[in-house]
């Protein structure tokens, strides 16, 4: 039984319209994800090294416990015996990491823009842009950071970060890694 060439008009019309209207959203999609990486800093090795130092120094204040009067010393000391009871040795949380970690980026954007525009713009050019290097890093790998910081805390950072992560300095180490 052969099909009229009138049925079929329909059928091709509405598989153009879904063709046209996914290539439309493809291109969408990629202009979007195009803006997306153009905005993102380039992370030089210097930068990356120097922004992780100020990640580092923010996540070691989590650790550190200070108490001003009597009542936050007993506050603490029974946060303390909770750890220990839970078998967990730090004041880490993922919240905690997460703040301290969008916190470092804010500091750092607050301070280069206390800073003269020529010095700024000369720090930019040579690629080191401390704020904007923070932000990529944090943006494109939180999660992993933040795993990283609960389990092990801090130490490694810089190579798990630079080396490991970005790619943007070489491996420093000589031993086998995983």
């Amino acid at each position: 039984m052969a099909r009229s060439p009138l049925l079929s008009l329909p059928l091709v019309l509405v598989l153009l319209l879904a063709a046209a209207a996914t290539a439309r959203a493809d291109t969408e999609y990629l202009r979007d994800e195009t803006r997306r990486i153009d905005d993102a800093v380039p992370v030089t090795c210097a930068a990356c090294a120097s922004a992780v130092t100020h990640i580092e120094r923010a996540l070691r204040r989590i650790d550190q416990t200070t108490f001003s009067s009597e009542g936050d010393a007993e506050a603490t000391n029974a946060r303390n015996a909770a750890r220990r009871r839970r078998s967990l040795t730090h004041g880490r949380s993922e919240t905690k990491i997460r703040d301290a970690l969008g916190g470092a980026c804010a500091f750092l954007r607050a301070s280069e823009e206390r800073e003269d525009e020529e010095k700024r713009a000369a720090m930019t050019r040579a690629g080191f842009d401390i704020a904007g290097a923070c932000e990529t890093i944090v943006e494109t790998h939180e999660e992993d950071i933040e795993e990283h910081v609960f389990a092990d805390g801090v130490d490694g950072l810089k190579d798990l970060v630079c080396v490991r992560l970005t790619r943007a300095c070489p491996r420093l180490s000589t031993r086998d890694e995983l």
